[in-house]
């Protein structure tokens, strides 16, 4: 007998706002174990960003452009870099890990093949998987991204989120509110958002309802994850979450967290500034920001959109190399003892990408 899965249909004011939270919202009302595993299929009357936990206010998003045209902008304590706009769905996974595989590229590849499987069997597009996280469809020759998708674990808790882009984006509005650097699409055959990013109505060629949409997602996840998912209220301890995540992430103190700007407002006399943008081929954009002062690493800040099996992975590493040698073989000391000794793991990423990337830095200075 098929498992039933609790499942909440939430419209809300903007992606931002959900992610912000109402996603976390669900994600601790789980892990308290208030509530049963849950899908989440979250609409949106608003256009919005959100900048994930390692995402910079300094070089990823355009924020006086976002305030001039009434753009929502959010920083959310998972990973990504979305624009969430009304013809876009969230589809959420609040459920024990079990149900995922351990390896996080390989949950990522269980969810979108399931998805992709119902897209070519309702709607007969071509659809796939392309690692680390990509959904794509086929649209005119070509194959274009439809939904990001992160993942998170908490304990025995894991959180998966994908998006579905169902009506095209406004490029005019995406184009001017993030700034993507061009080695995002360092391996990638498309080189803009415009040309990597499509929606289900363009490969369709006709117009696409969200509630079809959701009915699609909904029998995806029923067949790969073979559950039976059944509509309930959201709950009042979930509500009360939702307001304490308002509190907490809504400030200028969260939101600015990693700004490279203010971390290095007022550095000693005599630092050293750099930064190197690294792109691991197939996986994530690793910036590094990194400042030297009298031949030691004074300060580190990591931003781009890794995604750690644990949030705190990047920062850790940052710690670890506050104070050392500014010498390339003692700080690959340091790092690979910290990764070795703390199991890190960074979805499509190795040890080795981050010493590349520091590296990066570290000669661009000397």
């Amino acid at each position: 007998m098929a498992k039933t899965w609790r499942l909440l249909d939430l419209p809300t004011d903007s992606y931002a706002e959900s992610t912000m939270a109402l996603s976390p919202a669900l994600m601790k009302a789980r892990k308290e174990g208030l509530i049963p595993d849950t899908v989440a299929v979250f609409s949106f009357r608003r256009p919005s960003v959100v900048m994930g936990y390692y995402i910079s206010p300094d070089f990823d998003v355009d924020l006086e452009f976002c305030r001039d045209n009434a753009i929502v902008v959010k920083r959310i304590p998972t990973q990504g870099l979305i624009f969430g706009h009304q013809g876009y769905i969230l589809t959420g996974l609040y459920v024990h890990r079990q149900f995922l595989p351990v390896d996080m590229a390989e949950a990522f590849r269980k969810l979108n093949e399931g998805v992709a499987r119902r897209i070519e069997k309702e709607w007969g597009l071509h659809a796939r998987h392309r690692p680390l996280n990509d959904l794509e469809i086929e649209i005119g020759g070509k194959w274009k991204k439809i939904g990001p998708h992160s993942l998170a674990f908490e304990g025995e808790i894991a959180v998966q989120r994908v998006g579905l882009t169902i009506t095209p984006m406004p490029m005019d509005l995406v184009s001017k509110a993030l700034i993507l650097p061009p080695e995002k699409f360092a391996d990638k055959e498309a080189k803009s958002v415009a040309e990597r990013v499509g929606s289900l109505e363009e490969g369709l060629g006709r117009p696409l309802s969200i509630a079809d949409t959701k009915a699609m997602v909904i029998r995806a996840l029923e067949e790969t994850f073979d559950i039976t998912l059944e509509p309930r209220e959201i709950s009042d301890a979930e509500k009360e979450f939702r307001q304490s995540f308002r509190r907490m992430y809504d400030n200028d103190e969260w939101f600015f967290q990693k700004s490279t700007k203010r971390r290095f407002a007022q550095l000693p006399p005599g630092s050293k500034v750099s930064q190197h943008v690294y792109k691991v081929l197939g996986g994530p954009l690793i910036r590094v920001n990194l400042c030297l002062r009298e031949g030691r690493i004074h300060d580190l800040l990591f931003t781009g959109n890794m995604q750690p099996s644990r949030r705190e992975v990047p920062e850790e590493i940052e710690q670890a190399l506050r104070s050392v040698a500014a010498r390339e073989e003692e700080i690959e000391r340091v790092i690979r003892k910290e990764w070795e000794e703390k199991k890190m793991v960074v979805a499509g990423a190795r040890v080795e990408d981050f010493i590349t990337a520091i590296f990066g830095a570290l000669r661009t200075i000397h």
